[in-house]
């Protein structure tokens, strides 16, 4: 029981991680569009 409680925690911490790591590329990609939207004005 004591495992499986551990394998659980590290399942969610990675899915954590990758999520993360997501909304920071999605982050990015937004400001790049931004930029680019201001130079077109």
């Amino acid at each position: 029981m004591f495992y499986f409680i551990l394998i659980v925690l590290g399942i969610c911490s990675t899915i954590q991680l990758i999520v993360g790591e997501l909304e920071k590329k999605r982050i990015r990609v937004l400001q790049k569009q931004e930029e680019l939207d201001s130079y077109e004005k």
